[in-house]
C-alpha cells in the first residue's frame, strides 16, 4: 500500500480536524522517544483514518464520509515490539447527526477469550456476551516510523 500520511499532535473528534500539523521529522523525534504523535491518513482535511501512536499503546480510528470515528482499534504492546487488538469498537450514528445510536465493543484475550457489550442509546439498554474466537490475526508488530499498513487493515 503507498497511501498519503500527515503528521500533527491530535485528531480533534469534536471539531472533526487535525490540531499543529507537524513536520516528519518532529513525528520521527516523538515516534523515537515514544511520546504521543498522531498520523493522519490520505488526507489532512479528510483522512480515512488516523492512529495515535504513542509508548506500547496505538489507537486506530477509522472514520465515515461525516468524519465520524465509525470503527476503533486499541492495540497494546504485550511483549516488546508486539502489538495486540485489545479492543475494537464498532459505533452507529443517527442520519448525519453526531449523535451515537448503537456501540459494539469487543474486548479480545491473547488466549482467545472475548467479552462483547452492544449498548443502544436510545431507549438506553446494553447487551453483554461472552466467547471465544481465534485471535491470530490480533497480532501485529509495533510500527516502525511511516510504516503503518499492517494497523490500518479494518479486515481482522
Amino acid at each position: 500500500m503507498n497511501r498519503k500520511i500527515f503528521f500533527c499532535k491530535l485528531w480533534f473528534r469534536g471539531h472533526k480536524k487535525a490540531t499543529d500539523l507537524w513536520p516528519p521529522e518532529r513525528a520521527k523525534e516523538a515516534h523515537e522517544a515514544e511520546r504521543l504523535y498522531t498520523v493522519l491518513v490520505d488526507s489532512i482535511e479528510r483522512p480515512n483514518c488516523y492512529l495515535d501512536i504513542t509508548n506500547k499503546f496505538v489507537g486506530v480510528s477509522f472514520l465515515d464520509e461525516n468524519l465520524r470515528d465509525c470503527l476503533e482499534y486499541h492495540f497494546q504492546e504485550i511483549e516488546p515490539g508486539q502489538l495486540f487488538l485489545s479492543k475494537a469498537v464498532h459505533r452507529q450514528y443517527n442520519g448525519s447527526s453526531d449523535t451515537v445510536t448503537q456501540g459494539d465493543t469487543f474486548m479480545f484475550k491473547p488466549d482467545g477469550r472475548v467479552h462483547m457489550r452492544k449498548g443502544f442509546f436510545n431507549p438506553h439498554r446494553l447487551e453483554t456476551a461472552d466467547t471465544t474466537a481465534d485471535v491470530r490475526g490480533n497480532y501485529s508488530p509495533f510500527p516502525e516510523f511511516g510504516e503503518y499498513d499492517d494497523l490500518i487493515r479494518k479486515d481482522r
